[in-house]
């Protein structure tokens, strides 16, 4: 249990917490990336036969 608030006592103040948050902040800040091809694509090469569907 001491350890831990050690721990947590060195970090702050170190500054790692301040720069965790700060780094935190600029992975929110940042947009994501969006994939367009969600679902995949539309089947190619593919025939509709009425005749074969029965």
């Amino acid at each position: 249990m001491a350890d831990r608030i050690d721990r947590y006592l060195s970090d702050y103040y170190s500054g790692v917490i301040d720069m965790q948050i700060k780094l935190r902040k600029i992975e929110l800040q940042t947009p994501e990336t969006v994939d367009e091809n969600i679902g995949g694509g539309t089947a190619q090469n593919k025939e509709n036969r009425v005749l074969d569907n029965h």
